[in-house]
């Protein structure tokens, strides 16, 4: 009997081992290599709107299929593989934010392949005939390149898979990487040295990564849409070790080997227009406060419908509670002889909060028609709520001032958000819309898709 109480011991045991033996992180166990070889071993821790009258807006033009959305993996049902743009543009590579950046689209590095907290980035790409350029601000409050491990050190990984083949092992198109604060870099693998051009600066709350990756002699315009991935690396403490990394997309830990979790990079066409918003209170009321001198004009003068008709010039303002907008409209013949809002003489404001871009309308975007009698109508219409304005009929047309209060977000200066300005215009009063004027978006879809609005950035 108590021989047989050894042997069920035994075989206790070993169950239990056998269980247990799954838990094994083995975040770190990778050998750097020597030189600058990349070896990043990470365990997985991780309306309908119709034209039937009201308010309610559709405009009858053709759909646009351009997407910069989130696209779902049948074979993740916990998180789809994120998308972003990245339009043309030629930064310096120098460590700081030139201007052309504020053209960029931005994402986060939201998602977490180790920890729950730690050093994040936003992050933007532009594109040119010879170079990918990556930015990433990087908040992180202690830096430290104690290890002598690069992939423990605070840094940035940059992941590239060019056909976008998302295959289990890197081919000779991946690549991967990795920039430290101190722009120190290594390479996965290391003959893509040559390809990268990097430069970093220290700033108040952690750094700045700036980079510009060769396209390796390669036809830029055989790629429509790129593997990509950027991760940041934080040794919390600066004891060494890593204690957190944060990603964009690819949770798996493995984006240094198998480019199937990477999000995807879009390469778009020419940057959208850029404008800026100061800070100031105006009364809307229709008439122009002095506090409107400071801000800066833009011109609603490119032509979706027509050749010629209404145009206007238009000044943006924004403080914690609301974006103001103002209107000064040319139109020799005011007229809402039509039953249809959008065919009556009226301007058009579409906002996208959060810049996304998307084929399709968000919680966050929204269309704000008013015509010249100060009557609005909005897409959605539960934005109603949110609009205050004003209208004035002045010698050789009219003008529009708007308050559009913020709509779950927060205001900061250098926040950028998608906005466009429209005019509408009955030419002859017959009762049909002849033209319509835009700032920046031509398609015709702005009703319902935000990608090819231009960018406004609170100052």
């Amino acid at each position: 009997m108590k021989k047989l109480l050894v042997i069920v011991c035994s075989l206790l045991l070993v169950f239990l081992a056998a269980c247990g033996s799954g838990n094994n992180d083995n975040a770190n166990n990778s050998s750097n290599g020597g030189g600058s070889q990349v070896t990043d071993n990470n365990s997985n821790n991780t309306n309908t709107n119709t034209n039937n009258g009201g308010n309610q807006q559709q405009e009858q033009q053709p759909a646009d299929d351009s997407s910069n959305e989130v696209v779902v993996d049948p074979a993740d049902e916990k998180l789809p593989v994120l998308m972003t743009k990245a339009f043309m543009g030629t930064p310096v590579i120098d460590g700081k934010i030139d201007e052309i950046w504020d053209s960029a689209m931005m994402i986060e590095t939201g998602r977490w392949v180790s920890g729950t907290s730690g050093a994040t980035a936003k992050v933007r790409t532009l594109w040119d005939e010879n170079y990918l350029y990556v930015l990433a601000e990087v908040t992180d409050s202690l830096l430290s390149k104690a290890s002598s491990n690069a992939h423990e050190q605070d840094s940035v990984e940059i992941f590239v898979d060019l056909n976008n083949g998302k295959t289990t092992t890197y081919e000779e198109d991946d690549a991967q990487y990795r920039i430290n604060f101190d722009n120190e870099t290594s390479f996965n693998p290391s003959s893509k040295s040559e390809l990268l051009q990097s430069a970093t600066s220290i700033v108040d709350g952690g750094y700045i990564v700036e980079a510009a990756i060769s396209w390796n002699g390669k036809n830029v315009y055989e790629f429509t849409r790129i593997g990509f991935d950027v991760q940041v690396n934080n040794d919390e403490d600066g004891n060494g070790t890593r204690d957190s990394v944060a990603i964009w997309n690819d949770i798996s830990g493995n984006s240094w080997q198998n480019t199937s979790g990477l999000g995807i990079l879009e390469l778009a066409g020419p940057a959208p227009k850029v404008t800026t918003a100061v800070k100031g209170t105006p009364t809307i009321d229709g008439d122009i406060d002095s506090v409107w001198n400071s801000a800066n004009v833009i011109d609603v003068n490119q032509w979706v419908q027509g050749t010629s008709g209404s145009t206007a010039k238009v000044r943006t303002l924004w403080d914690e509670n609301y974006l103001y907008v103002l209107f000064e409209v040319k139109d020799s013949l005011l007229t809402k002889a039509s039953a249809n809002v959008w065919e009556q003489d009226s301007i058009e404001i579409f906002v996208d909060l959060n810049n996304a871009k998307s084929s399709t309308y968000q919680d966050d975007d929204a269309q704000y028609r008013i015509n010249f009698d100060n009557e609005p109508s909005f897409n959605p219409s539960s934005k109603e709520s949110l609009l205050t304005s004003a209208t004035k009929v002045v010698d050789g047309g009219y003008i529009v001032e708007a308050a559009i209060k913020w709509d779950g977000v927060t205001p900061y200066s250098g926040m950028v958000i998608g906005f466009d300005a429209q005019v509408n215009n009955d030419e002859d009063g017959d009762g049909t819309r002849d033209s319509i004027a835009i700032w920046n978006d031509l398609t015709g879809n702005s009703w319902q898709n935000t990608s090819g609005f231009g960018m406004l950035k609170l100052q």
